[in-house]
């Protein structure tokens, strides 16, 4: 009977023991399954987390010569955050053709792909309610007018990549605070910031001259001119009130007509040994200029040049009195001007 007994239990812990390795087995094959799945989760989302999803409904044009398209047109697109395919019918999309999203007021973001060189002239004028945009490093130009009334827009990064920027390009961007020009541009044309919120702006070595009008009227407090910038056009700080501190590179040889008028809040100017020539009207109206520094090779003074300042007391001449006396003087060059004397390098002269 105990024999019995014994061979049942050794029976019932052989049974027992080939469960539990069973159950172990399967509990090793469950266990592995939530590993593998959780590793081809994450394989799987990472490339998607950067895809764009292009707009649909918007208009674009063929061009053989170049085998690309064009987007010519908002069409019957009506997304408030637009993005631009890289590819249309399987052919690259290579430019914003002038006149694009012309007045498109419902704008809000705009998203261009690598493949676009070049934006075209008022591609976004008017575009009240943009706020922001996204210039990739493949375009080379930026077209007249191209953000012009973009009243908005904040911020604009520029790349390395662009060698052109049109007049006109962001005039009335009344937000536009704070921009970034690129190394690569040589010239700033005419109006490109009439009218702008810009409060600060540093001109890059690479620019060579500044355009008429540039920065008329715009919001500008202080600005940096690189040493590289030779002429500087007529007007181009005109109505700039808000302008405290401007350094003219020594390179400049001429201040040209009514660039720095009305520009209310300049208090000191020095003006570089290279300027042989202050154009009619260059200071009219700064009513809180209280001191100028004016260089030895002078030889004229254009009409009305400090007319109006009625807080300038200090007129200093490094030249000599012979030099100063020298001078081609314009008419009311010094009108209302309570200064009554200039002092020079070896004297004084009255006014």
């Amino acid at each position: 009977m105990r024999n019995l007994i014994l061979t049942m239990s050794l029976l019932l812990a052989l049974v027992l023991s080939l469960t539990v390795m069973t159950s172990c087995e399967g509990n090793t094959e469950t266990t592995t399954e939530p590993i593998a799945t959780t590793q081809s989760v994450v394989t799987t989302q990472a490339p998607v987390i950067y895809e764009w999803i292009p707009s649909e409904g918007l208009v674009f044009d063929y061009y053989e010569e170049i085998d690309a398209y064009w987007v010519i047109g908002v069409g019957s697109c009506k997304d408030r955050n637009i993005v631009i395919p890289r590819e249309y019918n399987g052919k690259p999309v290579v430019r914003i053709r002038e006149y694009t999203f012309y007045q498109c007021d419902r704008l809000y973001s705009i998203e261009i792909p690598d493949t676009v060189t070049s934006i075209g002239e008022e591609a976004f004028y008017g575009c009240s309610d943009l706020e922001s945009i996204t210039i990739p490093s493949s375009v080379t130009s930026i077209g007249a007018g191209a953000f012009k009334s973009c009243l908005f827009l904040k911020e604009v990064n520029i790349p390395d990549s662009v060698t052109s920027i049109g007049k006109n390009a962001f005039q009335g961007c009344l937000n536009l605070e704070t921009i970034t020009l690129p190394n690569s541009i040589t010239k700033i044309e005419d109006e490109t910031f009439i009218g702008s919120g810009l409060l600060n702006i540093t001109i890059p070595d690479s620019v060579t001259s500044i355009g008429k009008n540039a920065f008329q009227g715009s919001f500008l407090r202080s600005i940096t001119i690189a040493n590289s910038v030779t002429s500087i056009g007529d007007g181009a700080f005109n109505f700039c009130t808000e302008l405290k501190t401007i350094t003219i590179p020594n390179i400049v040889t001429s201040i040209g007509p009514a660039m720095f008028k009305r520009c209310l809040s300049l208090k000191e100017v020095n003006i570089p040994d290279s300027v042989t020539s202050i154009g009619e009207n260059a200071f009219q109206e700064c009513e809180n200029l209280l001191s100028i520094t004016l260089p030895p090779f002078l030889t004229s003074i254009g009409e009305n040049v400090f007319e109006g300042c009625t807080s300038l007391v200090n007129i200093h001449f490094t030249g000599t009195v012979d030099q100063w006396n020298a001078i081609s003087k314009g008419i009311s060059w010094n009108y209302n001007v309570p200064a009554t004397k200039v002092k020079c390098s070896n004297g004084t002269v009255n006014l």
